[in-house]
């Protein structure tokens, strides 16, 4: 893709014209680059990438393979029985007005556990404001908590969907649950790296 050729010597007087087209070429090449990769991994490519400098070395798999589509529970395979996409997609309306975010990030199925090791099947819904807990019938707001709560998240080494919310005092602890049996970890880390970043871009 031409990474070994040397730019000619740019002449007095023309150092500006030169890093502009620099720039040009440098935008054309990544973009070649991009093309010619497979379309799994054209897609959700930013989420991808943070996924990877954040799980680089920690763990062994993390779904770079495989289609990422966040909101799953706005997807008739995915959601446990097709008449509850109604109620999931107004109760998102409902929140939404109360809560004025733009757009889902990622949901899925969580079986939450407390501190007394105790579990409740839940919802996760991560959004551009927040991370909530949603009931799982009738996906009624149970909690949410800003970004600014987050303090940080763990995740297990291991393929089974475990992560950890760390929210001061209050974690969000919980496993995953998908009846594909995906592993979506690192698309959660993914997602939240890359949505984070593009914040630090727009302040």
């Amino acid at each position: 893709m031409g990474n070994a050729i040397k730019w000619p010597i740019t002449p007095n007087g023309f150092e500006i014209f030169a890093d502009k087209l620099k720039q040009m070429y440098a935008i054309w090449r990544a973009n070649k680059i991009i093309n010619q990769m497979p379309l799994v991994l054209r897609n959700s490519l930013n989420e991808k990438l943070a996924a990877f400098h954040a799980l680089e070395n920690k763990r062994p798999e993390w779904g770079y393979l495989r289609s990422w589509k966040g909101d799953y529970l706005n997807l008739d395979d995915e959601i446990k029985s097709p008449s509850q996409k109604y109620d999931y997609l107004l109760e998102l309306d409902n929140i939404r007005r109360n809560s004025n975010f733009s757009k889902v990030l990622f949901s899925s199925y969580i079986q939450k556990f407390n501190r007394y090791n105790k579990s409740s099947f839940r919802v996760l819904l991560i959004t551009d404001q927040f991370i909530a807990k949603l009931d799982a019938k009738k996906f009624k707001l149970l909690k949410q908590q800003s970004f600014e709560n987050l303090i940080g998240i763990s995740v297990s080494k291991e393929n089974d969907n475990t992560i950890i919310f760390h929210l001061g005092s209050n974690d969000f602890i919980g496993c995953l649950y998908n009846h594909k049996n995906e592993d979506r970890i690192g698309e959660v880390i993914g997602i939240l790296c890359a949505h984070f970043e593009s914040l630090k871009s727009i302040n």
